[in-house]
């Protein structure tokens, strides 16, 4: 790195330091220095001593606000830190994927991966490339592994090996050492406990990502079961779980219920949105609005008061159905566009979610905290072209659960559909203890570990 440049990306990081609130992201800042300091020698310290000469420079930090139709505002913003009401935001709304860290409330994007086709026809599959949060550098490193889960807190990550890669490696993310627990089977999926102190493997008999292998009336998932791994002993125990019966898709992948103390399988009903197993791999009932009709990805608000469902999800909680659209009407009104809502599991009361901030919210993915979420939103075009630029142009925003606003989190993808697109891994940003699963905190993200 060259003096010019070293004087530039130390007067950023200055301007940075200006306006963060809380000391959140300087002590991140400080050990970068700290290790670049041992690297760069000299080289830094005539950096800072260049950076001093025109410290007196002012740098300001634009508001983060919703779009200009055809343009892209929040771009400009040049400190990644700001608040929405008491939530503290990392934002990176000019990178798409993101070139920094993206954080809200109590979660973190700590890890994405770019996944593109293989060859030209999409029955041959795909590879993920994924990319890991560095917090000395504040940037995201490519990785060799063909899966990974980041543990809550972002201090460790569970990596998996390419198809048939029959173990799992515990990699400290600070140090880069990597321990291994052989499972015995095919391994194409791996997630952390909520508490972090277990781990769940989806074990397949063929590569979930290799494509279909026959037509489509025949095509079956290759999943064999799931293996619960305890990495403190580093031991492995596997069970048997073939998909459901009406799965199609070559990937099904499992996951854990909101505690802990369950297996979740996607469903591919309206009415049953999850289906639910115990750690022998038998079928239970669903824990209590774990798997109401309607309900979509973010699912329960941390307090377990609020739900994300479909605005259409009509009736009681119990016995919700979509509203039936007759095939001939084309959606108009910004009610009848709305895809997102969140009901209050007290009083029965749902929030729709129409335009917010000139954005049409398209997918709720996960609860920042009690009174935000994350989502995929478009730039509101209205009329009956809903999104400018497509539904598939979409970015990340921070959305207040009462619908009054939305900041931007990311650049935009061009077209989340085509290959080279990109996806998030959400990860709680600390530890939450299972005895109190709702216990309010002040997130920081895991930044603090690295200072």
């Amino acid at each position: 790195m060259t003096i010019d440049e070293l004087v530039r990306r130390t007067m950023r990081e200055w301007a940075g330091e200006a306006h963060t609130p809380e000391d959140l992201a300087a002590r991140v800042l400080a050990g970068r220095r700290r290790r670049r300091v041992r690297r760069a020698g000299a080289a830094l310290a005539g950096a800072v001593a260049a950076a001093v000469a025109v410290a007196a420079v002012a740098v300001a930090t634009p508001v983060l606000t919703g779009p200009e139709r055809g343009s892209d505002r929040s771009a400009a913003t040049a400190d990644p830190t700001t608040r929405a009401g008491t939530t503290e935001v990392r934002a990176r709304p000019g990178s798409s994927p993101p070139d920094g860290l993206i954080a809200a409330g109590r979660v973190a994007v700590y890890a994405y991966y770019v996944w593109r086709q293989k060859g030209d026809d999409p029955g041959n599959g795909v590879t993920r490339t994924w990319y890991l949060y560095d917090p000395a550098e504040d940037a995201y490193d490519k990785t060799p592994w063909a899966t990974l889960d980041v543990a809550p807190g972002g201090r460790q990550a569970a990596v998996v090996e390419a198809y048939p890669a029959s173990r799992v490696g515990l990699l400290t993310v600070e140090t880069g050492e990597i321990r291994w627990v052989e499972v015995g089977q095919a391994v194409g999926a791996v997630r952390w406990s909520p508490d972090g102190t277990r781990l769940l493997a989806t074990t397949y008999r063929r590569d979930p990502d290799g494509g279909y292998e026959s037509p489509l009336e025949e095509r079956r998932p290759a999943r064999t079961g799931f293996a619960l791994i305890d990495p403190a002993a580093g031991t492995s125990h596997r069970v048997a779980l073939e998909p459901a019966a009406d799965e199609r898709n070559t990937r099904s992948d499992l996951d854990w219920s909101r505690d802990g103390t369950l297996v979740r399988e996607h469903g591919s009903r309206f009415d049953t949105p999850y289906r639910f197993y115990d750690l022998d791999g038998k079928q239970v009932a669903a824990p209590p609005d774990e798997s109401v009709a309607g309900s979509l990805e973010a699912g329960l608000s941390p307090s377990g008061e609020l739900l994300a469902v479909h605005p259409r999800a009509a009736g009681p909680v119990e016995t919700a159905r979509p509203v039936e659209t007759p095939p001939t009407a084309v959606p108009t009104s910004a009610e009848e566009q709305a895809v997102a809502a969140v009901r209050d599991l007290r009083t029965g009361e749902v929030t729709t979610y129409t335009p917010v901030s000139g954005y049409h919210i398209e997918q709720l993915l996960t609860w920042a905290d009690d009174g935000h979420l994350v989502a995929w939103a478009c730039e509101y075009a209205g009329g009956r072209k809903v999104c400018e630029g497509g539904e598939f142009r979409n970015r990340l925003v921070l959305l207040g659960a009462d619908g009054r606003e939305a900041i931007p989190l990311s650049g935009y993808r061009e077209h989340s559909q085509r290959s080279g697109s990109w996806e998030p891994l959400f990860t709680p940003a600390e530890v939450i203890p299972q005895d109190e699963p709702h216990r309010a905190r002040t997130a920081r993200w895991g930044l603090s570990v690295y200072a």
